[in-house]
């Protein structure tokens, strides 16, 4: 049980979290997680986005 549940959070780590587990920094009994954790996600968001136009530029060189 415990392999499919980090495998599940293995394909989910790009929505939740950057691809380590969260550190004692980011410990889910302490109240100040959940700010960070919000932190965590725009940037995970804005990563994602990079990485798209970086793929789409690749792409539109490679078509060209």
């Amino acid at each position: 049980m415990a392999g499919d549940h980090s495998n599940h959070d293995n394909s989910n780590a790009a929505t939740l979290q950057p691809c380590k587990p969260p550190s004692s920094k980011f410990d889910i009994c302490r109240p100040r997680w959940r700010p960070l954790r919000q932190r965590e996600r725009k940037s995970v968001r804005k990563k994602k986005e990079l990485h798209r136009r970086k793929k789409e530029k690749v792409l539109l060189i490679l078509n060209l």
